[in-house]
């Protein structure tokens, strides 16, 4: 895992070929295929994405990961799968004191996720076909946000893109500030 300060005072964490311990039961289940457009292979095939958004009388707050299998079909599919609102804690989050912070992605999420990465052909315009499935997340019973699951869902189809297992930090910064919500 790796550590992020971020400018406006915003915090991240990065998990590269490994996924926190957010796992929860499944719900359910919302797929969506598309042609994928590139055959450029990955070399994260799992990963996650934790960000922490300050915002003056709150922080909005967010956890994302998925898992993806290359396959030789032509098409992307992206799966997302939800849980209840009220999963477990998650005590290793990010906003310690500020929310309380439960493993899951709620139904109200999910679309975000779906939507962001199917439009304009996002997702598959940087993965080659395959399978993406999300099942690890958390989210704040006050500060998450349909908008910053969508920003998380494209942040780790970024994370995944870069190619590289190893990506510096200051890359990753880049990534990050370039999509996070300001």
């Amino acid at each position: 895992m790796i550590e992020l300060a971020l400018t406006g005072y915003k915090k991240a964490r990065v998990w590269i070929n490994e996924l926190p311990e957010t796992f929860y039961p499944p719900g359910r289940v919302m797929e969506e295929s598309l042609p994928s457009s590139t055959t450029r292979p990955v070399s994260i095939h799992k990963g996650a994405v934790e960000l922490l958004v300050p915002t003056g009388g709150r922080c909005l707050y967010g956890l994302l990961g998925a898992e993806f299998a290359e396959s030789a079909l032509d098409d992307l599919v992206i799966r997302v799968i939800c849980s209840g609102r009220d999963g477990v804690r998650f005590d290793d989050a990010l906003p310690v004191g500020f929310d309380d912070v439960r493993k899951g992605l709620p139904d109200e999420f999910a679309p975000a996720v779906i939507d962001i990465l199917t439009a304009s052909g996002y997702a598959s315009g940087r993965l080659p076909s395959g399978q993406l499935t999300f099942g690890c997340a958390a989210h704040g019973l006050v500060g998450s946000c349909v908008a910053l699951f969508g920003s998380l869902a494209k942040l780790v189809v970024d994370l995944f893109a870069l190619r590289t297992i190893s990506p510096s930090r200051d890359r990753l910064v880049k990534v990050f500030d370039a999509l996070a919500l300001r």
